[in-house]
Parts: structure tokens; sequence; C-alpha cells
């Protein structure tokens, strides 16, 4: 399994907001073994074009990575990795613990069925909603909120 992190010039997990590094670690032989780096930034000021292009060159950087560590769940970095099929978690603390609590989570996950599809806006009494369409509800992938 492969699971990165983001993090600061500190090494400590940071905000997908700013700039940092993710770092890929895949689990060998029951240890979390460094696999490679990548250094992130949104250039400031981009437009959209820019920002489809970085953000599509970090896309071929973690191919295979199953989830994501960071501080915070929100912006447009969060969005297209969790597009992509990559888990978004957020955490704080050790790196190498919150490796292994993401781990864990995503085996309970698998345990899990997915949860009912409900009407937007309804009162789950199956009268629908305005929109007319039906959504999953899911839950924050965090730990320890």
């Amino acid at each position: 399994m492969k699971l990165a992190v983001y993090i600061d010039p500190n090494g400590a997990l940071t905000s997908l907001q700013g700039p940092g590094t993710f770092v890929v670690f895949e689990k060998r032989d029951g240890e979390w073994c460094w696999d490679h780096g990548v250094p992130f930034s949104m250039p400031p000021n981009a437009g959209l074009s820019e920002m489809k292009q970085t953000l599509a060159a970090l896309a071929t950087q973690l191919v295979g990575v199953r989830a994501v560590i960071t501080t915070e769940l929100r912006g447009i970095v969060c969005a297209t990795i969790s597009s992509m099929g990559i888990g978004v978690w957020r955490s704080e603390g050790e790196v190498f613990e919150q490796l292994t609590l993401v781990e864990l989570a995503i085996a309970r996950e698998k345990d899990v069925p997915p949860p009912e599809p409900q009407k937007c806006g309804g009162s789950g009494d199956g009268s629908g909603g305005r929109c007319g369409g039906t959504r999953r509800h899911r839950s924050c992938n965090c730990i320890g909120c």
C-alpha cells in the first residue's frame, strides 16, 4: 500500500493550501519506506490553464497512492486529488504514526458497506428534494476529529 503525506520544510504535516512536498511511502515487510518526494506549490496568480497543468503533473507523480494525509480538507488541490480516486485524510501529529492510523482506518472502511443514497434536500422519507437527484452522504476522512 502506498500513502502520501503533505509536509512543510520542517517535516511536519501541513495544509495543501501552501507550498510543501508530497512524500510517498510504501509499506514493505511491515515497515513504512520512503518511495519518493514531490515538491509542490500552486503558482501564484495562476490562471485555470496553468492550474490544470500543475495538477495534471501532480497526478502523474501520485500514481498508485491510496491516500494523502494533510492537515486540512479544502481547496482545489484537495478536490482534484479526491477526484483522482485518492482518499484525502485530515490529521495532525507525527508522520509515521499518522500513516499507521490511516492504514488501519482504510482497512476498517473495507468492512463497512457504502451508505444508501438519499434524496437531495429530502427528509429521508423518499419525498425527494428540490433537485430531484440522489447523492451519497459521506463523512470527512479525519483522524481524531
